[in-house]
């Protein structure tokens, strides 16, 4: 089952769609004591059909909570406002959980994290290591000033800049961070989508949050692949994945997948980054132009009727590195 509703899904779990991009907070509940009558069978399993439900104001209004991935600085200042609305106090925001570094993900923490006062930017070593280069800060910046006129959106007063992005707080593999007293995240090293990429496991909800390494969800249709940096890297992190218990994905983009698709989604997705391998492979030994594989691989897997600018970059992006990664040489501008 695929989740799109925005606003409190489950225990303390929150998604909140923009566009087609999904973000996703954590506040620190007791998932047995969200509802008025205190009952742990209240709380619904994200393996059955129900609901986004309303949690009473009283039980959120000073509740610390975390967020993942909050994407451009547009998207930062719409999920503000969509914090306000869910009950969740913005300055209660303690941390914000990065994946990776891509702009479309995490350029907004800074603002984000100046908005909230205290809350933390978290990341793995390779993130911070990587803003200490002055150069990826501003390209960073730059991309994130880019989306905000994609937008539309004056994602800062002319008067005030955007810092730099810094990561406040390094975590490593296996590390457990806790969110109140009922609520544990562990950190997993999952490379393949990027070199520094991180995948976090919440607890007990059983529900993992990561970056595009788990691809595009197309219902029916093979998943778009998003081994943008490493494909080996990517088919040991996707049967990492397979082998960790959890109940349902927080996919970057499309919603929560959760029961059985969610499940086999990993294992679908390595496999299609195999057929993607042989099918370059077999089309360059039989002479066929770089022109022509992109074309057929575009129409195949990674095309999107989509009006959403985010998303179709992403998939432009994840074209190209595929085609790179397997030596597929770019046709020459004339």
């Amino acid at each position: 089952m695929l989740i799109r509703s925005s606003g409190h899904i489950s225990d303390g779990f929150f998604l909140f769609s923009l566009g087609e991009s999904c973000h996703y907070a954590l506040a620190a509940l007791n998932p047995h004591t969200l509802d008025d009558d205190s009952s742990p069978q209240s709380a619904p399993s994200l393996s059955e059909t129900f609901s986004p439900a309303a949690i009473p104001p009283a039980r959120i209004e000073n509740v610390p909570f975390v967020v993942f991935d909050p994407g451009t600085t547009a998207h930062a200042q719409q999920l503000a406002q969509r914090f306000t609305q869910a009950g969740l106090k913005i300055e209660n925001l303690s941390l914000i959980l990065l994946t990776h570094l891509h702009p479309e993900r995490c350029a907004g923490a800074s603002w984000l994290a100046s908005r909230a006062g205290n809350a933390k930017v978290v990341g793995s070593s390779q993130m911070a290591a990587a803003l200490r280069n002055s150069e990826v800060c501003q390209a960073l910046l730059d991309a994130d000033l880019g989306w905000s006129k994609e937008f539309g959106i004056v994602a800062t007063p002319p008067n005030k800049k955007i810092a730099p992005l810094t990561i406040h707080e390094e975590v490593m593999d296996g590390e457990i961070l806790g969110v109140g007293d009922d609520v544990t995240i562990r950190v997993l090293n999952s490379p393949g989508h990027t070199a520094e990429s991180l995948w976090y496991l919440i607890q007990p909800h059983g529900i993992l949050i990561g970056d595009d390494l788990i691809g595009h969800y197309r219902g029916r249709s093979p998943p778009t692949p998003a081994a943008d940096f490493d494909f080996e890297g990517a088919q040991a992190s996707l049967k990492r994945l397979e082998r960790v218990a959890w109940s349902g994905i927080g996919l970057p983009f499309n919603g929560l997948l959760v029961g059985k698709p969610a499940r086999g989604f990993p294992k679908q997705v390595a496999t299609v980054l195999e057929e993607v391998k042989a099918q370059i492979e077999h089309a360059k030994s039989n002479g066929i132009s770089a022109e022509e594989i992109r074309a057929a691989l575009q129409e195949q897997l990674f095309s999107s009727l989509s009006r959403d600018p985010v998303l179709r970059a992403t998939r432009e992006r994840s074209l190209s590195c595929v085609l790179k990664m397997f030596s597929v040489e770019a046709p020459q501008n004339s």
